[in-house]
């Protein structure tokens, strides 16, 4: 499980520092800034495979569960 940022627009918002730096801000006077959203991301897999049971009403609250199993 992993409860955080969204990671993809984490790497967005570095490539957005990268590009200022680039084109001649200075770090110290960028702005920080604090991601606006958090999610749930749970392995269904990796918690089956361990014998963890994960609780339906957890489960409906993950906005993933990567539950993919391998034929």
């Amino acid at each position: 499980m992993r409860f955080g940022p969204n990671i993809i627009e984490a790497y967005e918002k570095v490539g957005e520092y990268v590009g200022h730096i680039l084109n001649g801000d200075k770090p110290g006077d960028l702005a920080v800034s604090l991601p606006d959203r958090f999610e749930l991301v749970i392995n269904l897999k990796v918690a089956l495979a361990n014998r963890i049971a994960i609780p339906a009403s957890l489960l409906s609250r993950a906005q993933f569960v990567h539950s993919r199993l391998r034929a």
